[in-house]
């Protein structure tokens, strides 16, 4: 080897070290979420007739973007809550050696109008960070309330609401659960979508099996099973979140604001 060779060798090194050393850290700087408000972690109680809905959003350089990311988040939340088609259907097919399944899901908007700021709805809150922004609306604008600014830096003991079991639920409820997510706005993105599928499926879930045997020197026996439902949901909204550090699972509950009919 040469000496002019040395000094490069010696920075492919360094950069290889420091590519080692981000791609260590980056799982661990995306999934941080060291300081969130209380407000995110369990929405506040509403009077009836308007509701709230939280925005969030990851690191931005620049401070307003991560303000207006946040805040167009929560406008979505709000089209949701107000009312939102879901669409599922699921195929599945064992033969006792194989199972193939088929999973459909689908979310529609369909908003009769565009929310306008001030009009429809106004900041309450919001909280900037580090790692992230928080936004919190409420719709409509004129609602007096007073939300406590509290800062949280951990998401305590494991809820009560996690472990719930829908047969002995006193109400229909939705509960949204992702793991191993090197995002956690994703995480929570995701984890809010499928509770809001769980609440529907609660309430709307048709169920069709069928057993067929076939018989040509041995029996083969098939299972043909088959989940959908198609519902419009109205006034359901992400009360709670919790984030169980140790497993990396989060969890989010979805719970009707008017009482949900099971079907």
């Amino acid at each position: 080897m040469n000496k002019s060779s040395r000094p490069a060798l010696r920075g492919g090194l360094s950069i290889f070290s420091w590519t080692c050393t981000l791609l260590l850290m980056v799982p661990t700087l995306l999934k941080c979420q060291n300081l969130f408000p209380s407000w995110f972690k369990q929405l506040p109680r509403t009077p009836k007739g308007y509701c709230l809905s939280a925005g969030y959003a990851g690191r931005f350089v620049n401070r307003t973007l991560g303000k207006q990311v946040a805040l167009d988040l929560a406008i979505k939340n709000l089209y949701r809550q107000k009312g939102i088609r879901l669409k599922f259907k699921l195929e599945e097919i064992a033969d006792g050696r194989l199972r193939i399944t088929h999973p459909f899901y689908e979310m529609v908007y369909n908003p009769d109008s565009i929310l306008e700021e001030e009009k429809d709805f106004r900041i309450v809150d919001s909280l900037y960070t580090d790692e992230a922004y928080f936004v919190l609306i409420a719709s409509p604008p004129d609602i007096e309330l007073d939300v406590k600014k509290e800062i949280l830096t951990n998401w305590g003991p494991r809820p009560k609401w996690v472990d719930i079991c829908k047969c002995k639920a006193p109400a229909p409820h939705g509960i949204g659960i992702v793991s191993n997510y090197t995002s956690w706005i994703r995480a929570w993105q995701d984890a809010d979508a499928f509770a809001y599928f769980d609440l529907a499926r609660s309430v709307a879930l048709r169920v069709e099996s069928i057993h067929v045997a076939r018989i040509k020197g041995f029996v083969v026996e098939s299972k043909i099973m088959k989940q959908e439902f198609d519902i419009t949901t109205k006034n359901c909204v992400i009360t709670a979140r919790w984030y169980d550090k140790n497993r990396d699972i989060y969890y989010s509950l979805c719970t009707p604001m008017v009482k949900v009919t099971r079907k």
